[in-house]
This record gives structure tokens, C-alpha cells and sequence, in this order.
């Protein structure tokens, strides 16, 4: 009767896997799970509290399944030891893609979950170096891996293990000097509004706000109309659905971010100096703004199509600036060098973007990003423990 017993709950975890894989949280129900499992709901409450229930038990299983493969970790230094992990870490996300989209959403929505790998990484980290890690050391070494990994997955890209190991411990740019009162003591500009504000932008204002506070899943067309000040037969003068609204949303807000780091970047500055302004700015952004960097969290498992869009304007906008302050040596002559490179850029940037969430504090102590400005310069090699 045990054995039976085991095989059930493991038969809906792995239903739960599938469905939570393909489909957000928030429109995945137990029902479906039950279905695909071929139990009763009645069956499922034997096993599991609710929903939320299964879904942390998912969790849970993908960072004790990670946490084993990182204690894999082997080299005879720090530079193999980290390719090592680079390695480790690409091929778990390979092989995993739907523990790796759930925790995806996750670590959006149960954020003690992401506290939790990032302690994990951290203490991997610390283990290799020998020495203590701090959060710019974890946002530069992993910030990069695991957004790269994440893009892997939904791009069928590959990770150069040796470029992102060569990255972390020599770094990605040039040495320069650094001015922190010219990165942070600036007069921040807004946007210029135009009114009188059109139908079409209320709606698109309305839906920002709504989606940002409460969630794709729980707003419909008519609550949006309703807050806009319309009834819902003008959203749909201007939209099909909401799910063709929520795209276009999704670029307005691309272009809302984009188009005020541009306005407030300054143009006097080194390579690297642009760099650090511009996660300062994307901070500052999100700190005005919760709500448009609520939407792209969501939209990342809402429509991850429209998301890899998203993020392509900002590859875009790194290519069109240029190789000018990347070492040579590291992206030489190569393209696929210099996307990675960016790759690894914005994923430094979008995983400050979520610390930020969890601690305002990452954007009121610029000692943090001035540090990560050194780790942009010379990698690790300055923290690596010397050996007598």
C-alpha cells in the first residue's frame, strides 16, 4: 500500500511538472493536474494541501536537484573550477527546462525561493574562492550564467563555457578610471507628456497600473475599460483581446524603460562609466515604476515570445553602441563572442533589477555598483585567494 501510495503523489507531482511547465500559476488548476495524473481531486487532497502546496514541493525539488549538481564541481583552480560550474550549470538547465520554467516563476512569486539559491550560490562560490562573497560578487559571477541559461532554454542558444569563465575571472571591459559623481549625483529628467492624453493611452495606462498590482490572470478586459473610464466596448475599438493588449503593453513598457535611460545617460562618459549609470538608471526606473517591472516579470511566463522580444531591443541597442570597451582579447574578432558578452551584461543588469526588489538597498549605497564596476574591470582575479 506505501509503494502505491508513493506512486500516486509522484504521478502528480510529475502531471504538475507538465502543466506548471506549460502554463502560468495562476490559470493551472488542480483539476487539470488530476486529469493528466488520472486521479480523482479527492485523491490529490490526501497528498497535498492546495496548490500552492505542490507547486513549492516543485521548488523545492529543483534547488535540492541543483544543489547536488553544483557539489559536482571539480578543478585543480579557480579559473577550471568555474568553468566547471559553468558547465554544470548549463547543462542543468538543459536538462531540466520545465524545473527550470517553473522555478522561473517562482522565484517571481514565492521569493523566499530565490533567497534561498541565492544562498546557495553564494556558498558554492565561497567554497571555490575561499573567501567570503559579496552581493556584487554573486550578481556579476551568476547574474550573467543564469540569465544566459535561462535564454538558452527559450532560444536553443549555446553557452561558451570558456567565455563566461574567461569573463568572470579577467573581466569584460577595459580599465578605466571611474567619476561615481558623475554616474550618480544627476539630475534625473522625465519624459515629456502629451496631452490631452488619447482613448487609446488611457486604456494602456489603466492596464499597466492593474496588471502591475494584481497579475495578468486576475484582470480582465472590462476591469481595465472600467478604471481607464470607459465601458468595454471602446477597449475593443482599439484592441482585439487582452491578450493582444497585454503584447502591446509589453512594448510600450520596453520602450517607457528604454527611452529614459537614453534621456538621462550621459554621453560624456567612459565605456564603463555608461555601463554602471545605465543599472542605476534601470533602478531608478524600477523604483519610480514598480508596476512596468512587475509586467515584464509576469509577461516572462505570460508570453515568453513577446518577453525574448523585450529583451532583444536591448541587444539591440548594445550592438548599435559597439565593441568600443570590451577587452579584445575576450571577444576578439568573433560575433557570437560579443552577443554573449551582451548577454551577459543584461543579465547583470536584470538580476540587480531583482535584488532591488527584495532590497531597496542595492540602489542607495552606490558602493555596491561601484564595486561591481572593478568586477567589470579585472573579474575576480582581485578576489581570489593567494597562495603562499
Amino acid at each position: 500500500m506505501g509503494t502505491r501510495s508513493n506512486d500516486v503523489r509522484t504521478r502528480l507531482i510529475e502531471s504538475a511538472i507538465t502543466i506548471f511547465s506549460k502554463k502560468w500559476y495562476s490559470s493551472a488548476s488542480i483539476a487539470e493536474i488530476c486529469r493528466a495524473a488520472g486521479v480523482s481531486i479527492g485523491i490529490y487532497y490526501h497528498y497535498f494541501e492546495n496548490k500552492e502546496d505542490i507547486f513549492n514541493i516543485i521548488l523545492e525539488l529543483t534547488i535540492n536537484k541543483l544543489t547536488q549538481s553544483l557539489k559536482q564541481i571539480k578543478g585543480e583552480d579557480v579559473l577550471s573550477k568555474i568553468r566547471n560550474m559553468v558547465l554544470i550549470l548549463y547543462e542543468f538547465a538543459n536538462q531540466n527546462k520545465e524545473l527550470v520554467t517553473i522555478f522561473r516563476e517562482g522565484q517571481y512569486r514565492f521569493i523566499e525561493y530565490e533567497r534561498n539559491i541565492v544562498k546557495i550560490y553564494k556558498k558554492t562560490l565561497e567554497t571555490i574562492l575561499e573567501r567570503k562573497v559579496t552581493l556584487a560578487m554573486y550578481i556579476y559571477v551568476f547574474g550573467g550564467i543564469r540569465f544566459a541559461c535561462l535564454r538558452s532554454i527559450f532560444k536553443d542558444a549555446n553557452i561558451f563555457a570558456e567565455f563566461f569563465s574567461n569573463s568572470i575571472i579577467d573581466g569584460i571591459f577595459k580599465v578605466y578610471d571611474i567619476n561615481p559623481n558623475l554616474i550618480f549625483n544627476i539630475s534625473i529628467q522625465f519624459p515629456n507628456l502629451r496631452y490631452p492624453i488619447d482613448s487609446r493611452t488611457k486604456l494602456l495606462q489603466a492596464g499597466k497600473s492593474l496588471f502591475g498590482e494584481k497579475g495578468y490572470h486576475e484582470v480582465n478586459v472590462h476591469n481595465i475599460a472600467e478604471k481607464a473610464g470607459f465601458a468595454s466596448g471602446t477597449f475593443y475599438k482599439y484592441f482585439s483581446s487582452k491578450e493582444s493588449f497585454f503584447d502591446e503593453l509589453i512594448s510600450s513598457v520596453s520602450k517607457e524603460i528604454r527611452h529614459f535611460i537614453s534621456l538621462n545617460l550621459k554621453t560624456d562618459l567612459n565605456r564603463l562609466e555608461k555601463e554602471i549609470q545605465g543599472i542605476f538608471l534601470f533602478l531608478t526606473f524600477i523604483s519610480m515604476d514598480r508596476c512596468c517591472y512587475n509586467i515584464v516579470r509576469e509577461a516572462e511566463f505570460v508570453n515568453p515570445a513577446k518577453v525574448n522580444e523585450y529583451y532583444q531591443s536591448f541587444v539591440t541597442g548594445y550592438k548599435k553602441s559597439g565593441k568600443e570597451g570590451f577587452k579584445e582579447n575576450l571577444i576578439d574578432e568573433d560575433p557570437v563572442k560579443f552577443s554573449m558578452a551582451i548577454e551577459f551584461l543584461i543579465g547583470i543588469s536584470h538580476f540587480c533589477g531583482i535584488e532591488y526588489i527584495f532590497d531597496e538597498e542595492i540602489l542607495s549605497t552606490p558602493e555596491i555598483l561601484i564595486e561591481l564596476s572593478n568586477l567589470l574591470k579585472f573579474g575576480l582575479n582581485s578576489k581570489i585567494k593567494k597562495r603562499k
